[in-house]
């Protein structure tokens, strides 16, 4: 069986649990999760992770084991962020203040996707955020300044959005460009190729530096919509001296409470290995901020490596390192959220180059991770999102 039939077979259940290890994705749903993902700890080591915290002492293997059964049994859920929550660590047993997953997941999307007024027809804003073509378009409209869409490919066409014209798909072989090729409707720039960078010269494209083939680029295409979206290249000094070759983004969580703006959690994202990208879906290492500034540690994705407190390329120090601008980035992403009036939390994409403050882009569907990796989310669960 197909693990895309699978998923969609148990969506039906409402909300469902993912857990990627060496390649294999293992779904289900709440109630289903409670009687299976307890048995998934019985085969080979899908239950253990290095530690984040080597330095600490640590729990036992088997005391682990029990944990995470429990955990299993009482949420219905694999609790992936275990280890990068620090509970293996003997001094680490506040459980109850971080929120399981599936419950967080499920009231971020409750509030983003139900209208707040109860109607008979109900509606939702979050495709102004998903719609890369849209975000883009209202963006520009109402003064917000995000990097322009050049092009769009659907339906085998490739439309030129400023020439307002559509040419073959194949005839764009004959366009000279550096630009972002990102999946429409799409999130996680490391996953399922959401997002790469891709250029044509001379007739030959290059897909994440790889050349392609004319009809594999097209197969690849595969009659799904894609936006070609300008590459950033003056990144602002403080940012690209982390990683070059990526453009590292900053993760501002916001969320909207009557009239105001709140900001709930901010961290950098810097990519790795010379990889374009900077997700930590990627590979890459997310560093906290404080008003402005870095904390000590960077960490990497469970099942890609733990924390460090320097870049592992370039061995820049963390800590202390300034965010510029960080007021201007404030005022920009709560001025945003405002205009995006319909949507209770947006995860944004934050840029900072020579010109400016740009945003690349908003996510409704931002991970729990975000705000609760190192501190626990049961707070602001408890103000924003319960009810």
């Amino acid at each position: 069986m197909k693990i895309v039939t699978l998923k969609k077979g148990i969506t039906y259940l409402r909300y469902y649990g993912v857990y990627s290890v060496e390649n294999t994705l293992l779904f289900g749903g709440k109630i289903l999760g409670r009687f299976i993902f307890p048995f998934v700890l019985l085969f080979g080591n899908l239950g253990y992770h290095e530690s984040y915290y080597s330095e600490c002492r640590l729990k036992s293997k088997i005391r682990i084991f029990f944990e995470q059964l429990l955990y299993r049994i009482k949420n219905g859920e694999i609790n992936k962020y275990y280890y990068i929550f620090g509970f293996d660590r003997k001094s680490k047993n506040d459980f109850n203040e971080y929120i399981p997953w599936l419950v967080f997941i499920n009231a971020r999307n409750r509030k983003n996707q139900l209208p707040s007024i109860p109607t008979y027809d109900p509606y939702n804003y979050v495709c102004m955020l998903r719609d890369k073509f849209v975000f883009e378009a209202f963006c520009k409209r109402v003064g917000i300044k995000t990097p322009s869409n050049i092009g769009m490919i659907n339906d085998g066409s490739f439309l030129l959005i400023n020439e307002q014209k559509s040419i073959p798909l194949d005839k764009i072989i004959q366009l000279d460009m550096d630009v972002f090729l990102k999946r429409n409707v799409g999130y996680g720039g490391g996953m399922e190729n959401n997002v790469m960078p891709m250029r044509i010269e001379n007739e030959i494209i290059y897909l994440n530096d790889i050349l392609i083939e004319l009809d594999d680029f097209i197969e690849f295409i595969d009659s799904d919509c894609w936006v070609l979206q300008e590459r950033i290249i003056n990144q602002h000094n403080d940012l690209s001296k982390f990683h070059s070759s990526s453009i590292n983004t900053i993760r501002i969580v916001t969320v909207k409470v009557d009239s105001t703006i709140e900001v709930l959690t901010s961290f950098l994202r810097i990519g790795v290995n010379g990889r374009s990208a900077d997700n930590i879906s990627s590979g890459g290492v997310f560093v906290n901020i404080i008003d402005g500034i870095l904390e000590k540690w960077g960490f990497y994705s469970p099942g890609l490596g733990t924390k460090t407190d320097k870049h592992p390329n370039t061995k820049i120090i963390f800590e202390n390192c300034n965010i510029p601008f960080w007021n201007e980035i404030i005022d920009s992403v709560k001025n945003a959220h405002s205009l995006f009036y319909g949507i209770h939390s947006i995860g944004w994409d934050v840029c900072v180059t020579d010109d400016g403050i740009q945003l690349i882009e908003g996510n409704d569907n931002w991970d729990t991770i975000d705000l609760q990796y190192n501190r626990g989310g049961k707070k602001a669960y408890m103000k924003y999102f319960k009810n």
